[in-house]
């Protein structure tokens, strides 16, 4: 499991209103979203670098067209990333 997945349960799951989970392979998460954060210049390591490989380099190709940078404040949604089994992948 990559450092960038770690655990985070919140401290009464029945009334949370987000719940999050670990995952050995977070290409297989079966949720709504699945959030990415990355930090400047970091598709090429760790768990980003894991869901580039599962969406067949889509991440990657994002961040050398400029729409991925990691900057501060910007996120890009991904609906039905190929791949994954997440509905959305938000980075």
């Amino acid at each position: 499991m990559s450092s960038e997945f770690t655990v985070s349960v919140a401290t009464n799951p029945d009334t949370a209103g987000i719940r999050a989970e670990p995952s050995a392979d977070p290409a297989r998460f079966a949720g709504d979203a699945l959030v990415l954060f990355l930090s400047p210049g970091g598709v090429a390591r760790g768990g980003v670098a894991e869901l580039d490989r599962a969406t067949g380099g889509l991440l990657g190709r994002l961040a050398e067209a400029g729409e991925l940078t990691g900057k501060r404040y910007e996120s890009v949604p991904v609906l039905a990333p190929p791949g994954l089994a997440c509905g959305q992948l938000l980075v």
